[in-house]
């Protein structure tokens, strides 16, 4: 491979520019968590996580997107994916847990995204040779009141 001589000028340009369009993506992140907050968690939980945030379609990078890959991969992770998709009280834990690693907006994302997540979540399965199947996903669209409200008119509007 050829070596490049740049100047430190060069350099700076480049590191600037490299730290600019880092910044500008915040939401796209997911930060890795220390201290406490890991010790009260459920083991897989950041797997489980990781795993959401694919489904999600956010770009993860580094170890996260390793780990997430390999959590999709996973047959356990993929089901307490399900599991906690398809539980209401942990589907908000869910949406919790990824606000507190830098996906903003996680409940609304959640819920406007739900089919999107189950037909991922189900193409993933297959793909993989996974027996997870999701089939509901009202916990998730219960997530955003207004997403809620007007996915219950469409029902009504659907059922008359």
């Amino acid at each position: 491979m050829a070596r490049l001589k740049i100047t430190s000028e060069q350099y700076k340009n480049i590191v600037l520019f490299e730290h600019k369009s880092r910044l500008e993506q915040p939401s796209t992140l997911i930060h890795e968590s220390g201290g406490s907050d890991t010790e009260n968690t459920p083991e897989g939980w950041n797997e489980v996580i990781l795993g959401v945030a694919i489904l999600l379609d956010r770009k993860l990078s580094g170890l996260n997107k390793i780990n997430g890959d390999k959590a999709i991969k996973n047959s356990s992770i993929m089901s307490k994916i399900r599991d906690t998709i398809e539980n209401k009280d942990r589907a908000k834990a869910l949406a919790d847990s990824l606000e507190n690693k830098g996906i903003s907006n996680a409940k609304f994302l959640l819920a406007k995204n739900s089919r999107e997540i189950m037909i991922r979540f189900n193409e993933i399965s297959e793909i993989n040779g996974l027996p997870c199947r999701i089939n509901n996903v009202d916990n998730l669209i219960s997530l955003d009141s207004a997403i809620a409200k007007a996915h219950k008119e469409k029902l009504k509007a659907k059922s008359k």
